[in-house]
């Protein structure tokens, strides 16, 4: 008798070998699901939107200090430049532009107005000779007396640098006027003073140099105003027997020819 029974169907899984038996997970079928759904240009919009931005991640603003290093490049070549070389390069660019130089004139004008003065530096001095090293020894004073020399002429020169940047006539009349009281200190007849006021060399350029910065009108002020007192004091240091300081001597008879005599003066007067 014939079977009744219809042949017996093969499983899916076994016509097809990638063929997975769907699961029947609840939670997993509706994630299967989800990510089958394409999603249209509207959502993948929205949820991009929707996402939370990481700041960390975001491209920071750079400091500024592309000028700043410019500017210090700049600076540390100028210090390796000689002063004379920069001062010839000023001079170009005041030629070339005439804003550079009335921005020379404007503070040139400036320091005009500035006066400087140098009583501490005559104070220094007076310290470094008469004070500093009187508790050592004889002759430990007298190795020390270089170095005394040695710094007393560094305060002349630091004064003379600082008249040389400063045009007023007050600034310059302090440095000239502390100058001396330096000397006087120097021949104060102390034993570190005296050690020094013989090791005095090369003091009559620095003060000559210091009085070249005076107009021909202010030497005539210099020598004359509170009755040639500034002329008499430098006077008594250069008539004194060192040799350094008879050096200085041509200074005083060259300042002599500025003075203005009370007679002829007077015989001025009378006749205008």
């Amino acid at each position: 008798m014939p079977s009744t029974n219809s042949p017996r169907q093969a499983h899916p899984a076994a016509a097809d070998p990638a063929y997975r038996v769907p699961s029947t997970d609840p939670t997993r079928q509706a994630q299967t699901q989800t990510q089958a759904q394409p999603q249209t240009q509207p959502q993948a919009q929205a949820q991009s939107q929707a996402q939370p931005i990481d700041a960390s991640r975001q491209p920071q603003p750079q400091p500024q200090s592309t000028e700043l290093s410019r500017q210090a490049v700049l600076n540390s070549l100028l210090d390796m430049v000689p002063p004379e070389i920069i001062k010839q390069l000023l001079h170009a660019a005041a030629m070339a532009s005439t804003s550079v130089a009335e921005s020379i004139r404007a503070s040139v004008e400036v320091q005009r107005k500035v006066v400087l003065n140098f009583d501490s530096y005559a104070a220094d001095a007076e310290y470094e000779l008469n004070s500093r090293y009187e508790d050592l020894g004889g002759s430990k004073q007298y190795e020390m007396s270089g170095k005394c020399s040695a710094n007393v002429e560094k305060l002349l020169r630091e004064v003379l640098q600082k008249a040389r940047q400063n045009a007023s006539y007050e600034t310059k009349l302090s440095a000239v006027t502390n100058m001396c009281k330096i000397f006087r200190s120097v021949l104060s007849g102390g034993y570190m003073a005296t050690r020094v006021a013989n090791d005095v060399f090369g003091w009559d350029h620095i003060f000559q140099d210091a009085v070249g910065l005076f107009t021909r009108k202010e030497l005539e002020r210099l020598v004359n105003e509170d009755g040639g007192a500034w002329l008499r004091g430098f006077g008594q240091c250069v008539n004194s027997d060192y040799r350094g300081f008879e050096a200085m001597r041509p200074i005083y008879q060259a300042l002599q020819s500025y003075l203005v005599e009370a007679g002829s003066e007077g015989d001025q007067q009378q006749q205008a």
